[in-house]
């Protein structure tokens, strides 16, 4: 969707006729000032766009990768479900934006000013009718392996976000929602952490989370889970072992698992209906006959996992790896009886699919966004 003034529209198209190496020129767009234009679901790939002031604009579902944004100011912007994989983020302001369910992995995003700043400037007539300066928006964004150094985040919004591997060094997180975001090997040096949400949240079990949020009710409480899991999984490798004759066979429908490492566990015919699994290892783990209905998947690996015959009906997967991954038939009864895992009206967003044993049916029963295979 283009509505940008006739000759940015124009320099627009030039800059796709060059991504399609059909003559042309890529986009080089500095220091400028742009106001309400709507470019959406728009390739900007490999573009020059730094120093720019770009104001109640929309950019819904465009691809930034390896664009150069340096320096430029984005306010009351849309910019949610856009790509961003390999941009230059460095010194880049956004003020009351949206980039819910965006995907930043690795990008270079060192001194990023993203806060909720009252005393902001912004013109009467750029307010738009609520004027809302609510903070910027991540949430459900991807952000694994980011660099935000230095970065000023103050009570910005990471509700369910991949945090993973970021590097948060010396940045003010001051205030900012982390509820259900996945922390897992985040780096906190010298981070401002005063007064950060938490709730639900995942974190590494190791000595350095613990001395960062120890005391927190958050922690304290994803420890606990994590242990309880640990044990009824013990007590279910021991129930499979023994053909049912020991231990008790575990039902995880309904519930929430975080930041396990299951690789290589025993985990046939476990339950997960309904489940919410995030940042999770299942790699190399016998999931045969598994029940996945329904159940909401993110952030997690199952490279060379055992699922066949496993049940994915309905199952919302997200950023999950599957290299390796086998879906096909489980022979039972000695070869008599065949079961593919069944995947109808599953939806795979952003997930890494290659080698994985899936055949032509099951790919059509299923929904496969953005994946690779």
């Amino acid at each position: 969707m283009f509505v940008p003034s006739a000759a940015l529209r124009e320099r627009l198209l030039d800059h796709l006729r060059s991504l399609k190496d059909e003559g042309g020129a890529l986009l080089d767009l500095r220091d400028d000032s742009i106001r309400r234009m709507i470019v959406e679901e728009f390739p900007f790939d490999r573009a020059i766009m730094s120093g720019n002031r770009f104001t109640n604009c929309s950019f819904v579902g465009c691809s930034f990768r390896n664009t150069f944004l340096m320096r430029s100011t984005f306010v009351y912007c849309n910019l949610s479900y856009c790509d961003f994989q390999g941009a230059n983020l460095r010194g880049v302001s956004l003020y009351f934006s949206d980039l819910h369910n965006a995907k930043l992995i690795d990008v270079d995003a060192r001194s990023l000013v993203a806060a909720a700043d009252p005393d902001f400037q912004v013109p009467e007539s750029d307010r738009g009718a609520t004027d809302d300066r609510s903070p910027t928006d991540f949430s459900g964004s991807n952000f694994r392996g980011a660099n935000l150094s230095s970065a000023n985040l103050v009570k910005g919004n990471f509700s369910s976000a991949n945090l993973e591997r970021v590097d948060f060094s010396g940045t003010n997180l001051g205030g900012a929602n982390l509820s259900d975001a996945n922390l897992q090997n985040a780096n906190f040096t010298d981070a401002n952490i005063d007064g950060i949400i938490l709730d639900g949240a995942t974190f590494s079990l190791d000595d350095t989370s613990r001395r960062l949020f120890g005391h927190h009710p958050a922690f304290q409480a994803f420890e606990q889970a994590h242990s309880a899991v640990i044990d009824r999984l013990d007590r279910h490798a021991l129930w499979v072992n023994s053909s049912g004759a020991e231990g008790a066979k575990a039902d995880f429908s309904g519930q929430t698992l975080q930041g396990m490492d299951l690789s290589g566990r025993v985990l046939a015919a476990v339950d997960f209906t309904g489940a919410k699994i995030m940042g999770c290892k299942f790699d190399k783990a016998m999931l045969s006959a598994g029940r996945f209905n329904n159940t909401k998947i993110s952030y997690s690996s199952f490279a060379g996992a055992d699922l066949r015959a496993a049940i994915l009906n309905g199952a919302d997967i997200r950023y999950c790896e599957f290299p390796g991954a086998d879906f096909s038939e489980l022979d039972l009864r000695e070869g008599r009886l065949r079961i593919r895992a069944e995947v109808n009206g599953a939806v795979f967003v952003g997930c890494n699919l290659k080698s994985a044993k899936l055949h032509d049916t099951q790919i059509r029963q299923a929904d496969i966004r953005l994946s690779s295979r």
